[in-house]
């Protein structure tokens, strides 16, 4: 006779509680005079990636101004740029204002979770 399963985990086997994305990092805009500030409030034990973000927009934008991030070694990426707790990315807005922008980023949890890339349309 074939020994059965547990039907449970046993008490020492955990996973980790997996965040939805708009939870894990929470994204809001401010429009200020000449500009607008992408912010991101990101919960702990999770970080976004630097080389995955990006802004765009329905007419000209400046080049983002990203911050340099924390170095990390990361098992898919190699050596990236990181960023816990908060970020602001400030975009110049260049004649006419945009009614909208694109906003893309993607991150992880530094649990092994990784969130697909992510791309919001929010308006302004």
């Amino acid at each position: 006779m074939a020994a059965e399963l547990p039907k449970k985990a046993s008490p020492g086997w955990q996973t980790p509680d997996i965040l939805p994305v708009d939870e894990a990092f929470t994204l809001q805009t401010v429009r200020g005079v000449g500009k607008v500030e992408v912010l991101w409030q990101i919960k702990p034990g999770h970080y976004l990636y630097r080389h995955r973000l990006g802004v765009s927009g329905s007419h000209r934008l400046g080049a983002p101004e990203i911050p340099d991030g924390q170095a990390k070694s990361d098992e898919y990426f190699g050596d990236v740029q990181v960023y816990y707790d908060a970020l602001i990315v400030e975009v110049p807005l260049e004649g006419v204002k945009p009614e909208q922008i694109t906003v893309e980023y993607q991150g992880c949890s530094d649990a092994g979770i990784c969130y697909p890339p992510q791309k919001r349309q929010i308006s302004l």
